[in-house]
């Protein structure tokens, strides 16, 4: 089945390799995909349950939708499918909408008049409701480039939470804590699934625990600072009363405390805690890290940032860089979102 995803342009190719991850993660086979602007569109035979899940999950996926028709035309007429049709005549209520990114189709018209316009030819002759606020569906019509798309809403506009987790709204702050979208987005990219074990060797105050938590999953976090393994703890105890996802542990994760994992999402400190002088520079800390990894059992994959300056020959590790995403921060710091897997 044909799904569009509306995504967040934030990190527009972090959004799709999210969205393919998780549709992977559930078991789905992906027989196409594209990215046309903020319209992510993509054949695979995950059902619309799944799909549903997938898009409340994501970090990146504003709305979903099962696609009924894609064209190149001028005309939103085309677009009317049997498909379409069936499905509007057996709906007691429904709602017109239209999403417009970066297209030169109808200019004259607002999205508003354009939905209107759109409803007058599609909506003749139906019987049932027009209900905007709460309908029983509601049927969108995409105007990416020079596409017009028609779809039936699986979910639409809601909100993550994301706002209300950032670091300076929970129980403790760090100024060094990962905005929770971005921890959101590293933990969908290991591919992880309810049940399964992350380990975050380099915790802080917990931003990646507290998103695993939110996922029903198990999480457990290193952290060499013990007011930030408290932290860490208070945080989740914030979203989790039960703490029931979670484990801390104080102490240096380069001495094995944790031997057996599926996946490891972290992001290293590169230089900010040097100064504590257990190591002697950042450096150091990243050879750890990567010699820690061929002592965890069962790792299926590792996700982790680390300054662009620093390079890193995975080889000597017995590691393979899946893939690499550029995040800048500021002037001086740009960071590279690295997935890696063993030989």
């Amino acid at each position: 089945m044909m799904y569009g995803f509306w995504i967040s342009l934030d990190y527009p190719d972090l959004s799709v390799e999210e969205t393919l991850t998780l549709l992977k993660a559930y078991g789905g086979n992906i027989k196409y995909s594209n990215r046309i602007g903020r319209l992510l569109i993509v054949d695979t035979d995950v059902n619309i349950k799944t799909i549903r899940h997938i898009i409340l999950r994501s970090a990146s996926i504003r709305e979903g939708f099962k696609i009924y028709q894609i064209i190149r035309s001028k005309l939103f007429e085309d677009t009317f499918s049997h498909d379409l049709y069936e499905d509007i005549s057996s709906s007691h209520s429904l709602a017109i909408k239209v999403l417009r990114h970066n297209s030169s189709l109808y200019p004259f018209l607002d999205s508003t008049s354009l939905a209107k316009a759109v409803s007058l030819k599609l909506l003749r002759g139906y019987k049932g409701e027009i209900n905007l606020e709460n309908p029983e569906k509601r049927f969108v019509f995409i105007f990416e480039e020079d596409l017009i798309i028609s779809s039936l809403e699986i979910i639409g506009r809601h909100n993550k939470g994301f706002s209300k987790r950032t670091p300076g709204n929970k129980p403790v702050f760090s100024p060094f804590s990962l905005d929770p979208k971005l921890a959101r987005i590293m933990v969908n990219l290991s591919g992880a699934v309810e049940g399964e074990l992350i380990l975050d060797p380099f915790c802080g105050v917990g931003g990646i625990s507290v998103e695993t938590s939110i996922l029903n999953m198990e999480s457990i976090c290193i952290e060499l600072i013990y007011r930030w393994i408290r932290g860490s703890l208070k945080n989740v105890k914030w979203i989790d009363k039960s703490k029931k996802y979670f484990e801390g542990v104080c102490g240096d994760s380069a001495n094995l405390f944790v031997r057996k994992a599926d996946y490891i999402v972290t992001d290293p400190p590169y230089g900010r805690i040097t100064s504590i002088g257990i190591y002697p520079d950042a450096n150091h800390i990243l050879k750890n890290f990567l010699s820690y990894l061929s002592g965890v059992d069962g790792l299926k994959r590792i996700v982790f940032m680390y300054p662009k300056s620093h390079e890193i020959d995975f080889d000597k590790y017995d590691l393979n860089e899946k893939n690499r995403f550029i995040i800048p921060v500021h002037r001086g710091l740009t960071r590279v979102l690295r997935i890696v897997e063993r030989k």
